[in-house]
């Protein structure tokens, strides 16, 4: 489980819902626009318990190529040994893995079109992730976006709790890790940001 879970960090754009509680199906955007040539470069900050930068480092998305499975259209990208990929559903954004070293089956990472307090296993697994803002501005070095933000909680990895922001049209715009310390209160130890997008046409 940790494996998947760590597989599955991402980190996007919703503009024009203000303080509205759900967000409507209607000619929104995917929350993940997925396309061969389509790349994301995010920078990576990690901390120690004490707030101190121990590391700084650049991460890429890059949709690879495109296939057919069960006839519907998934998005490759590399994963370290392993290809990962995507697709958008009515659900939401969905995840899976092809191997050869790891395989994993489909599995909804983020709900899409959502409403706050929508609540649902996060990746398949036994903890929950609940959708807790719908409009959140985040400023990155490649703008500013309103973000779906989603949290988890997870007892069993770390003891961490979990922010991801989610910008439709953009894709993951940031993820923010925070660890539980031994008097019970989070500390933030990763800030994933996205510095550069390229969506192909």
């Amino acid at each position: 489980m940790q494996i998947r879970l760590y597989h599955l960090k991402l980190c996007a754009f919703l503009s024009g819902l203000g303080c509205s509680t759900s967000t409507e199906p209607s000619s929104l955007p995917p929350l993940m626009p997925l396309a061969v040539g389509n790349k994301w470069i995010h920078t990576l900050f990690s901390y120690d318990t004490s707030g101190v930068l121990q590391h700084e480092w650049q991460d890429s998305i890059y949709i690879s190529r495109d296939t057919l499975i069960d006839g519907e259209r998934w998005y490759i990208r590399p994963v370290n040994r392993d290809l990962g990929a995507y697709t958008n559903r009515e659900t939401g954004l969905w995840y899976r893995l092809l191997g050869p070293t790891i395989t994993m089956e489909p599995q909804l990472v983020h709900k899409y079109p959502a409403r706050i307090g929508d609540s649902y296993p996060f990746a398949g697994s036994d903890v929950q992730e609940t959708v807790i803002s719908l409009s959140q501005t985040v400023t990155t070095p490649a703008g500013s976006f309103s973000c779906l933000v989603y949290q988890v909680l997870d007892s069993t990895w770390m003891a961490s709790k979990r922010l991801y922001f989610m910008a439709p049209g953009v894709g993951p715009v940031r993820y923010e890790q925070y660890n539980r310390l031994a008097n019970g209160s989070f500390v933030k130890v990763t800030v994933t940001e996205l510095l550069s997008i390229r969506i192909a046409h």
